[in-house]
Parts: C-alpha cells; sequence; structure tokens
C-alpha cells in the first residue's frame, strides 16, 4: 500500500494524521487503530511524513448547492442537512495544488478529497461552520479540519455575506443565473415536492 492509498483508507476509518516536528501523530478513535495498520504506518512512515508536509496549510476550497423543503434561515444548517427532503445537488473544489474538482449527486465519494484532507489540508467554506460542515457530515464523509471564510471577513472588518466580500475584495458579484437555477428548483411543486433535475438544469450550471 502507498502513502496515497494508504491516506485513503485512515480517512474512511476517520484517523487523522499530523506532523509535530518530525514525530507522526496519529489521532484515531477508540479500538479503530488495530495493530495490523498501525505496523503498516511504521512502514510507511518516511513518505506518510514526506505526503503531509507536501500538502500542510494548503487549502481546499469548497462549495455545496443544496436544496430542501427546510428553511435554511429558520431551521438552521444542522437540522437543515439532516432534513429528509434535503439534497446536496453538487460541489465544486479548488484543490491544494489549484486544480478544479467537481462532483454531482450521484457521484461516487470525491476520495481524492479526503485523501488531501487527510494529509493535512484543511477545508475552507464561507460559513462552513454553519452550514458546509453539516452537509459534509450528513453525507457521511470523513471528519477534516474546517476555515470558516465568513469568520475571518468579520474579523477583517469586511460584510460578511460572500456576495459582499466578493464584491468588496474582487470587484465581483456570484453568479445571479445560478442562484436563481438553485432557487427555482427549490421552489415545491404543486405536489408538495421538489421538482425534478433535469440533465439540461444540470448543464446550465449546477
Amino acid at each position: 500500500m502507498n502513502a496515497a492509498e494508504l491516506l485513503g483508507e485512515l480517512a474512511r476509518r476517520d484517523i487523522r494524521l499530523s506532523l509535530v516536528g518530525d514525530k507522526l501523530h496519529v489521532d484515531a478513535p477508540r479500538g479503530v487503530a488495530t495493530a495490523e495498520l498501525r505496523a503498516e504506518l511504521a512502514k510507511s512512515k518516511a513518505s506518510l511524513v514526506e505526503a503531509l508536509r507536501a500538502h500542510t496549510a494548503a487549502p481546499i476550497i469548497l462549495d455545496f448547492e443544496t436544496r430542501s423543503l427546510a428553511n435554511l434561515k429558520k431551521v438552521g444548517g444542522r437540522r437543515y442537512a439532516t432534513h429528509p427532503s434535503t439534497e446536496v445537488i453538487c460541489m465544486v473544489a479548488q484543490m491544494p495544488d489549484g486544480s478544479l474538482f467537481e462532483w454531482k449527486q450521484g457521484d461516487p465519494p470525491p476520495e481524492v478529497i479526503f485523501r488531501a484532507a487527510a494529509q493535512g489540508s484543511p477545508l475552507v467554506a464561507h460559513n462552513a461552520h454553519s452550514f458546509d460542515k453539516f452537509i459534509w457530515a450528513a453525507l457521511g464523509w470523513p471528519v477534516g479540519t474546517w476555515i470558516d471564510t465568513m469568520q475571518l471577513a468579520a474579523l477583517a472588518g469586511l460584510a460578511p455575506g460572500l456576495d459582499l466580500v466578493g464584491e468588496q475584495l474582487l470587484a465581483r458579484k456570484k453568479d445571479k443565473a445560478g442562484r436563481a437555477l438553485t432557487l427555482r428548483l427549490s421552489r415545491p411543486a404543486k405536489n408538495g415536492k421538489l421538482p425534478l433535475i433535469s440533465p439540461d438544469d444540470m448543464a446550465a450550471g449546477l
């Protein structure tokens, strides 16, 4: 098992690695780190340390698109994420090397992101602590380290909303057409259910 495969396996078992100086620190739930796995860690220590150093502080910047019959503002991110009607439509992530990764409903779990997170890359999102980390957890994905840029914006004296932050820093606003499409797909039909998402809807920007 090479370092990438081992890190993926650790992520699936909710085991996190970190570097303390030159020492490899293992944070694992009770009973998960078996003697066999610890032997594999010891054997692969040098390659794991190299991989962690290569990815330390290189973030994964991500954004989820969701829809639900639940009102996010009224119920909050935790209850919204676990509401029976909530669907995760897609996610876009900028990887530590700057490349873009797209995941959509029905795709297999994004192992490449899990491996990068297990190697020390933090997960970064705007309003992460009140929304994105709950969506991530509801999908059953491995525990990660989160950075919330909304909190950072507030500390920097910027307006908290992503649209306003983008305008202040980049002179750009959020994609209005994409937002309108998401809102349309979130409106219940006459039968009280969410409308179907067609291939054309996905191609239009989801």
